[in-house]
């Protein structure tokens, strides 16, 4: 019997249409409130309404399951179709005695496994007879570290670059995520390191509008404090990021980048895996890992 290895992203909306009914679901059903609507059709907008993130993914799912011929792959969403309440039940109907669960975030955190791997489990309900394996973080995935390496000697500029390492920020004080307040940080060092990067720094991107406390520094942070006579260029490195979508698409492409240009120092971001035969080498590396803890 094969086995089912399940890829879980966010989710985005596939229509202007498709925005509220995305949105309500991201708010536990409930209306969600005119700033949220107003923010999210504004930034949707820029792109046609259309993220390419979903695309992106299936892209993925197909080039993965092309190297698994023991596994059937699928991609399930947490806000969008198809929803990690279809794909469970097909994982039931269909009697997959060994499941893997590849949330795609690479740095480990507990709201991972709060978020996804807890209502997937859920889901699938009383199943004594399905053995089922949730990665948690790609910090120790050597291919990972490789993609970021190779990616940045293609671009930075020892004279005139400052590097900054981003990761999406959380509704929480550092010591209720210091677990992955320390793999991010430890992470970017490791990068910086592997590509004799000397000036770099680290900070956190996309605030939510709920919560008191968000994880700092923020990235508006670490730009204001920028040294525009030092450094001509600004490169991203969005390694708690796997694939496109709009928080690394207009959060700091269009936000960001704006705010760098108009201080007179040029914008630069690190292109991220998506649905690359790096990308591929990395998931397959992850079941082995898994694998490996039976």
């Amino acid at each position: 019997m094969k086995s089912a290895i399940v890829l879980l992203g966010y989710g985005s909306p596939d229509s202007k249409e498709g925005i509220l009914e995305y949105l309500r679901d991201v708010y536990g059903g409930k209306e969600p409130p005119e700033r949220a609507i107003t923010e999210t059709m504004n930034k949707y907008s820029a792109f046609g309404y259309v993220s390419p993130s979903t695309a992106i993914l299936e892209n993925l799912r197909k080039k993965f399951q092309s190297q698994m011929s023991d596994s059937d792959v699928f991609l399930a969403f947490k806000h969008w179709k198809p929803s990690m309440i279809e794909i469970a039940a097909r994982i039931i109907e269909n009697g997959y005695r060994d499941v893997f669960l590849m949330p795609l975030f690479p740095i480990r955190n507990r709201s991972i496994m709060k978020s996804y791997n807890e209502p997937f489990m859920k889901n699938l309900g009383e199943t004594d007879h399905v053995s089922v394996r949730t990665l948690n973080g790609m910090e120790n995935i050597p291919e990972l570290a490789k993609y970021w390496t190779d990616s940045l000697a293609k671009t930075y500029s020892k004279e005139s670059d400052m590097v900054i390492f981003t990761a999406h920020s959380l509704p929480h004080r550092v010591q209720d995520e210091r677990e992955y307040y320390m793999n991010f940080v430890s992470m970017a060092a490791e990068i910086a390191e592997g590509s004799g990067i000397e000036n770099w720094t680290y900070a956190f991107q996309s605030r939510g509008f709920y919560g008191t406390h968000w994880l700092e520094p923020s990235i508006q942070k670490r730009v204001n404090e920028l040294n525009r006579e030092r450094f001509s260029r600004v490169t991203i490195v969005p390694t708690g990021f796997l694939y496109d979508h709009l928080e690394v698409l207009y959060d700091m492409d269009t936000l960001i980048g704006k705010q760098i240009r108009a201080m007179g120092i040029e914008y630069r971001r690190v292109a991220l895996p998506n649905d690359s035969t790096e990308s591929v080498n990395i998931l397959k590396k992850a079941v082995e890992m898994l694998n490996d803890r039976q």
